[in-house]
């Protein structure tokens, strides 16, 4: 859902709100909303209709709103995002790309740099994510695509005919700031190659390239930084490496993970409680309590990484006693994205239902929570427990 023009805010909820009710079998975390005019997210967010689903903002420096300093721009920034930064897309913005500033340059001062350095630095520090508006212009393009001032957004120009087309960056120090935005950039600016190791931060070592080779597809290897084999290389860069997989019979609770929640943070060793972390109580379904587990509530999705050295996966399931009466979900779960367990529907005040799951080889194993789907209730108390939730892995 895109640029609502037109709407009050209001009305702009209710129609999502409907369509969010009519599909509802669309995971939430798959679904962007706009918010307000696509500019605030207040409105939005708090709406209990909408829990779960991302939330979709518009940024530029438009309308006459200029700030002198990046803390400006973030606090401006930030009041438009009302507190929703982890379901919040920054889904366009864009800076002149084709007039030669220089984003590496100081923060303050440069409307422009200053705006650019507080939308980067937030959504890379809140995990949000992000899309530059716009990616390519012709080369012989002055003006747009984007809003950008009579000048281009564009941070690639393409040029040649078909088929020969090539693409050139339109201003490096630009993509400096919006890599390190993406995550995918280590130094936030600087617009120059740097030699020194590569760390595989991950594993809090460093990466070795073997022979110095220069070749494609050369595969480097993991070294302590001290042992003095890291080989140099032109440019920076930060290697995100997983976890070792797990081994043993550990709960999924002890166990590093990503997730998503339709409200608050997944919970370890307790309910979900409300949207606050660590506000869950003692996970009980039907009275049966349990000292471990996982507290979720739907739509959810927890990734755990398994390396391909885990066989099963079991775990007690079922709505937790703290929503009272209410609630009805469905529980799968993945292997690799393929399904190899999956309840009906259950309801408040069942007995918890015991899930068993093959798992061999899987690198990756999905736990994911939906609402049930029977267009009753929501899934406004769908607190769903993986209760004593644990794996069989290799030692």
């Amino acid at each position: 859902m895109n640029e609502p023009w037109g709407c009050s805010a209001t009305d702009e909820d209710n129609i999502a709100a409907a369509w969010v009710a009519h599909f509802s079998q669309i995971p939430r975390g798959r679904i962007l909303v706009p918010g307000a005019w696509e500019g605030n997210l207040c409105t939005v967010g708090a709406d209990s209709r909408l829990a779960g689903t991302l939330l979709s903002l518009h940024d530029y420096t438009l309308g006459g709103e200029t700030h002198p300093t990046e803390a400006d721009w973030i606090t401006s920034f930030e009041n438009n995002v009302c507190g929703y930064d982890s379901r919040a897309v920054l889904t366009e913005f864009g800076v002149p790309m084709n007039t030669g500033v220089n984003y590496d340059g100081p923060r303050d001062g440069v409307n422009d740099v200053s705006f650019l350095y507080a939308l980067t630095d937030t959504v890379r520090k809140q995990g949000m994510g992000s899309l530059l508006w716009t990616g390519v212009k012709f080369a012989d393009r002055t003006q747009g695509p984007g809003p950008c001032e009579n000048a281009s957004c564009a941070i690639t120009s393409l040029q040649g005919s078909a088929p020969n087309y090539t693409l050139s960056i339109n201003n490096q120090s630009g993509l400096d700031r919006l890599q390190y935005g993406w995550g995918t950039g280590s130094t936030g600016g600087g617009g120059g190659a740097a030699t020194g190791p590569l760390h595989a931060v991950g594993a809090g070592k460093c990466l070795d390239v073997p022979g110095a080779s220069q070749t494609n597809g050369t595969v480097t290897q993991i070294w302590g930084c001290q042992d003095g084999r890291t080989g140099s290389a032109t440019g920076s860069a930060t290697v995100m490496v997983p976890p070792p997989p797990p081994t043993g019979s550990p709960y999924v609770s002890d166990l590093p993970f990503t997730s998503t929640n339709g409200w608050g943070p997944v919970e370890r060793d307790t309910s979900n409680g409300e949207d606050a972390a660590g506000d869950g109580h003692t996970i009980t379904v039907n009275v049966t309590t349990y000292a471990k587990g996982l507290g979720a509530h739907a739509l959810s999705d927890v990734t755990v990484y398994l390396g391909g050295n885990c066989t099963a996966f079991t775990a007690a399931v079922g709505i937790d006693d703290e929503t009272g009466d209410y609630g009805s979900v469905t529980y799968t779960v993945l292997a690799d994205g393929k399904p190899v367990a999956t309840t009906d529907v259950l309801r408040a005040s069942q007995d918890p239902v015991t899930l068993n799951a093959d798992i061999t080889g899987a690198q990756h194993l999905d736990l994911v929570v939906g609402d049930g789907g029977d267009g009753g209730d929501g899934n406004g108390s769908d607190h769903a427990d993986w209760a004593n939730a644990h794996l069989t892995c290799a030692n």
